[in-house]
């Protein structure tokens, strides 16, 4: 929900890594296995993966947490293959206003501990996104779980901090 793509925080850490951005996010999308698979043309540095907080809602992610574990995997594998030598970084679900309620399937912790561990066995950096964007809805375009302007700066912010010292 930023006003501009410039506020996203793949566009801002591109220009403060000085980098070319190839931003391939899908609203709403989820770990997608055909989607990693499409290889691009360039070569990326570097890949950012924000995926896994709609596979986890129950109205749109997968069954189960064994289902879960299985496109997560799929999806990041795919994409250490398509890209060998690129530095994946795999973001776990930032908060959501509705992280407690009933429309969660797989509790936001236990996903996180999945795609840390997938990103620990295909040699990717984990970030955990909970810590990213201030826990209040007032950094959400929608009040819920989309960050808007003020959001994705603090998404970007603290996510540079944490790859400064990689």
């Amino acid at each position: 929900d930023a006003l501009n793509p410039s506020r996203a925080y793949a566009v801002q850490l591109a220009r403060f890594m000085n980098a070319e951005a190839f931003n391939k996010g899908i609203g709403g999308e989820r770990f997608n296995t055909a989607l990693a698979a499409i290889k691009n043309d360039c070569t990326p540095d570097y890949i950012t993966v924000a995926y896994g907080t709609n596979d986890v809602h129950y109205e749109t992610g997968v069954l189960d947490i064994a289902d879960f574990e299985d496109t997560c995997r799929g999806f990041y594998e795919t994409l250490r293959k398509n890209y060998p030598d690129a530095k994946i970084i795999g973001i776990s679900p930032i908060w959501r206003k509705d992280a407690e309620i009933d429309t969660i399937r797989i509790a936001l912790a236990q996903a996180t501990d999945i795609i840390r561990a997938v990103c620990r066995d295909v040699n990717a950096v984990f970030v955990h996104g909970w810590e990213l964007v201030p826990h209040d809805t007032k950094f959400f375009g929608d009040l819920m779980l989309h960050p808007g302007n003020e959001g994705f700066d603090h998404f970007y912010r603290n996510l540079a901090n944490q790859l400064t010292s990689l």
